[in-house]
């Protein structure tokens, strides 16, 4: 016992010396004292190429959201994923960036889609299992009509989120 408290100890000197060995070297004092550092870290200084590559990336993680009059179906592409059939549609909200919505078990031909306005939805009798929050989010937020997918057995709709994300809704049983 006593020789594993003493690796244990000597391990916890060794992990010490090695973060005060590969850390930055600090003049604490210099700092305290209002003076600069002596040793400036030279991954903190922006250089236009810095800038230039955050702004490509802020591009990519933030994109324009692309003009659009009313709903639309941009695209529809057949894959195969672990040999399960995959249909990808990508989908474009009006004032919002362009969205991929996958539908697996079906190719994009067995399936029924369009962009179907809240009182058509009513129409075809699927606002029936809808709770009170998502009906009022269709008939304020979705007047221009929501992406509707039907299979063999099941339909859903995808309705933007508070981030402009859409989101499966069942609406069969």
């Amino acid at each position: 016992m006593c020789a594993s408290i003493g690796n244990r100890i000597a391990f916890f000197s060794l992990l010490c010396a090695c973060v005060a060995a590969c850390g930055p070297q600090q003049d604490f004092g210099a700092a305290a004292a209002g003076k600069p550092d002596a040793t400036p870290v030279e991954a903190t200084k922006v250089t236009a190429a810095s800038e230039k590559n955050y702004a490509d990336v802020s591009q990519k993680i933030d994109p324009e959201p692309i003009a659009a009059s009313k709903p639309l179906v941009v695209s529809a592409n057949d894959s195969l994923s672990q040999g399960i059939p995959v249909c990808t549609y990508t989908v474009r909200y009006p004032g919002h960036i362009d969205h991929e919505i996958s539908w697996r078990q079906n190719q994009c031909k067995e399936l029924s889609t369009d962009f179907l306005l809240p009182s058509q939805l009513e129409k075809l009798g699927k606002l029936d299992r809808l709770d009170k929050e998502t009906l009022f989010e269709l008939t304020e937020y979705h007047k221009d009509g929501v992406f509707y997918i039907e299979g063999e057995f099941t339909a859903s709709i995808y309705p933007l989120n508070v981030a402009g994300v859409p989101h499966e809704v069942s609406v069969t049983d």
